[in-house]
């Protein structure tokens, strides 16, 4: 992909690489859905629990600050989205947007290429799902009532792991605080616009405590979430080196029961299965519906869980 840069800005620390992407879909296997929609690489956001930090690496760029400062950008990928969604071979499966980066990203607002993917879809008529934690998608509220009246599907989703703001910081330094991904949920849930929210990663001794967990569930509800879905962290050894190296600098004891803790990378099945009836609970009280919905949110995958219409409607009053 390297190759096929076609210009390079510095924006401060920040390095931008365009390029001319030879496509736009990546085909996804082992989850609901068939084709992920990424219009950059590398994100600014610097969470440290990032699954897609390892995809730097397959670019021979780091997956730490690499990840970060060193964003590519694909200013041709609306055009080769509208290219491949022409194809009379192509069913119409659901694509979900943002599988290995956020889309609404600052430099999103600098190149608008997530948005010229949604006017794709929309003219398309093609369903999808979106993951982002970055509260500029209130920009494309136009454009996402457009997909939600003309796309058989057009679901949004919130990533929350938090509400406490200094514990937000930390571990997702520069994206929106959870107040505002919150105010932003409102306003997309007000506009009519499908969406929710996904509780992770959740993560053992910093977001798992059961009032954290129940404070997500009722903040969602109050902020009108058609959904909630929750998953444990996974650390793969490239991310998990990543995370570990950040956590020992804050809190070094915590990071030696990490490493204790996270033999492999997924925690052990006591300890998701405790955290999942934690999360079955919080749903269950929050008036959830227990009906599934397929998951949009690549590795760091979650079942969503629809809110029931009466509880809905409550939520938006």
């Amino acid at each position: 992909m390297l190759s096929q840069v076609r210009r390079v800005k510095s924006m401060g620390r920040l390095r931008i690489l365009e390029i001319e992407s030879k496509s736009a879909l990546s085909r996804v296997k082992g989850m609901s859905f068939r084709w992920g929609l990424n219009p950059y690489r590398g994100c600014q956001h610097g969470c440290w629990y990032c699954y897609a930090r390892e995809t730097h690496t397959y670019l021979e760029l780091g997956a730490g600050e690499d990840f970060e400062r060193t964003i590519i950008a694909k200013r041709n990928v609306a055009d080769r989205l509208r290219e491949e969604l022409s194809s009379t071979r192509r069913k119409k499966l659901e694509i979900a947007v943002g599988t290995a980066t956020d889309p609404y990203q600052p430099v999103e607002g600098t190149y608008k290429l997530t948005r010229g993917c949604l006017e794709v879809l929309a003219d398309r008529q093609w369903p999808f799902g979106l993951i982002t934690k970055n509260s500029m998608i209130v920009r494309d509220i136009d454009l996402l009532q457009d997909c939600s009246r003309r796309c058989a599907r057009a679901t949004v989703v919130i990533s929350l792991p938090i509400l406490d703001d200094a514990v937000s910081a930390a571990i997702e330094p520069r994206t929106a605080p959870p107040r505002r991904r919150l105010a932003t949920l409102r306003g997309l849930r007000d506009a009519g616009i499908s969406a929710g929210i996904n509780l992770a990663p959740i993560m053992p001794g910093l977001t798992d405590s059961e009032s954290q967990i129940r404070d997500v569930f009722r903040a969602a509800v109050d902020n009108g979430a058609e959904f909630v879905g929750a998953a444990v962290l996974r650390l793969k050894p490239t991310v998990g080196r990543h995370f570990l190296e950040r956590l020992g600098r804050r809190r070094p004891n915590l990071a030696r029961r990490y490493r204790r803790f996270y033999t492999g990378p997924n925690a052990p099945g006591a300890y998701q299965r405790r955290i999942m009836r934690i999360v079955e609970e919080a749903r269950l009280d929050a008036g959830l519906d227990i009906r599934p919905m397929p998951s949009n949110a690549g590795d760091s995958g979650f079942a969503q869980l629809r809110l029931p219409l009466s509880a809905g409607r409550s939520a938006r009053r």
